[in-house]
């Protein structure tokens, strides 16, 4: 690699030709890019931190995970409420399903707990029986 001199601009804004006269005709995309990316941000007046391309960087990315993304943050807490609602039904068919398993255990067991559930639920009698549905009004 030849021996080559640094030339440092007189302003702090990087020069496009000092930068072409350092890394030759080839880069003049990045030169011009370098150059009105540093003057947009200085117009701007925002304070040195702010325009500093990583800030810069960082920033996009957290406002584009937070808020842009398919799992931006608002589509998370919908997930986890739908997460909550759904463990709560668990719950209660859980529940269901223990007290469905005592009621038939009860009824497979016992010849008088089934002759009763008969009557009730289904109006099942005797051949020599009549049966009265009573209902209570409210």
């Amino acid at each position: 690699m030849p021996n080559v001199t640094i030339v440092r601009p007189p302003t702090d804004v990087i020069q496009p030709t000092y930068i072409q006269e350092y890394l030759g005709s080839t880069c003049k995309f990045q030169v011009l890019y370098l150059s009105s990316y540093n003057k947009f941000f200085k117009l701007m007046k925002l304070p040195k931190y702010a325009r500093n391309f990583y800030f810069l960087t960082g920033l996009f990315f957290l406002v584009w995970m937070l808020f842009i993304d398919s799992n931006d943050v608002i589509s998370q807490y919908k997930l986890g409420s739908a997460v909550r609602e759904l463990e709560t039904r668990k719950e209660y068919y859980i529940k269901n399903i223990n007290r469905l398993t005592d009621d038939y255990e009860q009824r497979t067991k016992s010849q008088q707990y089934l002759e009763k559930f008969a009557r009730e639920e289904y109006y099942m009698k005797k051949e020599n029986e009549d049966i009265y549905v009573i209902v209570e009004e409210d």
